[in-house]
């Protein structure tokens, strides 16, 4: 974990243990941490989940007409963080943990994106088992969607390391 990291779950566990209102706990978290933790990399370059298609997009035209988004929603995620880090102890190798394995940017199409149904852009599914962070899209993409794990280089050079069908 580097500094940048390091600040930003140090940040989560003041808004959880010492912000005595819960919804501006939530709102810091969900509107500033989330965003810089999904993003710490770069929202486009330097992200490393891309859609197939957005990454053969950006290869020809760049990043217009891109979105960077949050693969579980901000708002399930601050929701859920506040609930779990109340009920137990919490520390900052925890939220690092937490926020590696849920916090995921994926730069999408802006017609990927708009395939996203309306009542999943701030909800995961019903049946979510908070075990998949891809659920989400399972349920979006009916034919499936291909995730592309990008390496970039020192000099911003992405290189796909492997592909992921999500469906």
């Amino acid at each position: 974990m580097n500094d940048y990291e390091q600040g930003l779950c140090e940040i989560t566990k003041l808004a959880v243990t010492e912000i005595r209102d819960k919804k501006l706990a939530t709102k810091l978290i969900k509107d500033f941490v989330l965003w810089k933790w999904s993003e710490r990399h770069g929202k486009y370059k330097g992200c490393k989940h891309w859609s197939k298609s957005a990454f053969e997009q950006y290869e020809t035209d760049g990043d217009s007409n891109l979105i960077h988004e949050h693969v579980i929603p901000r708002k399930v995620l601050a929701d859920w963080l506040m609930r779990k880090y109340t009920n137990e102890y919490v520390t900052v190798e925890i939220i690092s943990g937490d926020l590696s394995e849920f916090c995921i940017g994926c730069v999408l199409t802006e017609l990927e994106d708009a395939a996203i149904p309306k009542d999943l852009n701030s909800k995961m599914p019903a049946d979510w088992s908070k075990k998949d962070p891809w659920d989400r899209y399972k349920g979006a993409f009916q034919n499936g969607i291909e995730i592309c794990v990008v390496n970039w280089d020192e000099k911003n050079r992405p290189r796909i390391e492997r592909t992921i069908k999500i469906s």
